[in-house]
Order: C-alpha cells, then sequence, then structure tokens
C-alpha cells in the first residue's frame, strides 16, 4: 500500500509538541510517522526528553508555558526558521 504524499507540506518543517501527561501522548508517535510517510519533514518533541515535565494537552497555559516556548524556540532556531 502507498501512503499518500502531502507535496504542499513537503517544504515546511513540522514539529509535533507532546506533553508526557497529555492524552495524545499515547499516539502522537503515529501522527509523527504518518507526516514522515507523506513526505513532512517532521520532529517530535517530548516535552519530557526536554527535561519539561508534567504537562498536559494544553501546555501554554500550564505554570511552565515559559518552559515550552523556550523548548519550541530552540527547535524554530535549530530547523533554520527562528532566529
Amino acid at each position: 500500500m502507498r501512503s499518500r504524499k502531502l507535496p504542499n507540506l513537503a517544504k515546511v518543517p513540522s514539529v509535533v509538541v507532546t506533553g508526557e501527561a497529555s492524552y495524545r501522548s499515547t499516539y502522537d508517535h503515529c501522527t509523527v510517522k504518518f507526516l514522515t510517510q507523506a513526505g513532512v519533514p517532521v520532529t517530535h518533541l517530548r516535552l519530557e526528553k526536554q527535561e519539561i515535565r508534567a504537562n498536559g494537552h494544553m501546555q501554554m497555559l500550564e505554570t511552565n508555558s515559559s518552559e515550552v516556548a523556550a523548548a519550541i524556540q530552540r527547535w524554530l532556531v535549530k530547523s533554520g526558521i527562528g532566529s
């Protein structure tokens, strides 16, 4: 079976940000796998691997949201998007 390609997203670096306490933490890796198969350059940013712990799905509303924003900023710079 051939995977569907997403040519409009193939040139857009993407990130899936997952908090360890998010209900999505059990299947965000599937989203990353789908995007990869579709030709999208995607990074799976798991917050616990960045030493950012106990985040749920609404990360920007939590008390450590500045840490989450900093991790996303680091990804943007690493990806050549941010400065």
